[in-house]
């Protein structure tokens, strides 16, 4: 996550900022699905069952909710500090690589961040963003792993008809200098 964050500040914000905004709703609409087939269970009769399924929707709800919350406002908050504190060892001191090199960009960060989330009228701001930053990161990262999945899982299952739509190519090639000489011949021959 903190390559993604420090290569694409902008899209981390962005998918962070979105994915906040949208569990919102994600978990109100799981909370409305227990609360409704709490309901149905209800009206039905079946106390044994009512009992065990709202006990069970109602754990599994809360704990994917808190766990969502629990990375959005600890986990990527740590992660930008992390981020912010390798920015400012390597231009202070350089980065080794070392495990103690990490260490201290971890506590310059979490300390520069400390700083600036405690001022008065743009405190929030600063939290916000490092809020943002940090879980448009871990979730770039998880939607890359997903993709990784998707593409390596199975592979033999897959019928010999079945193509998948082909996405243009992330690396083009350069040209043969070779081949694009200025001999008169040039407009005949065919770029591979």
């Amino acid at each position: 996550p903190i390559l993604n964050l420090r290569r694409r500040p902008v899209p981390s914000f962005v998918i962070g900022m979105l994915m906040f905004i949208v569990s919102f709703p994600i978990a109100l609409i799981l909370l409305l699905l227990t609360a409704i087939i709490s309901l149905i269970l209800a009206l039905l009769h079946l106390d044994g069952v009512l009992i065990v399924v709202v006990s069970f929707l109602g754990l599994l709800d809360s704990t994917l909710i808190g766990v969502f919350y629990f990375i959005a406002i600890f986990i990527a908050r740590a992660i930008f500090a992390l981020g912010l504190g390798r920015v400012l060892v390597r231009l202070m001191v350089g980065h080794d690589g070392s495990q103690r090199t990490d260490a201290l960009s971890l506590v310059a960060g979490v300390v520069v961040l400390s700083f600036l989330t405690a001022l008065p009228a743009i405190g929030f701001l600063f939290n916000a963003a490092a809020l943002f930053m940090g879980l448009g990161a871990i979730t770039s990262i998880f939607l890359e792993w997903l993709q990784f999945l998707r593409d390596n899982t199975y592979p033999s299952v897959r019928s010999p008809h079945f193509q998948r739509s082909s996405l243009p190519p992330r690396f083009v090639p350069k040209a043969d200098m070779n081949l694009l000489s200025n001999s008169p011949d040039t407009e005949s021959r065919v770029l591979p």
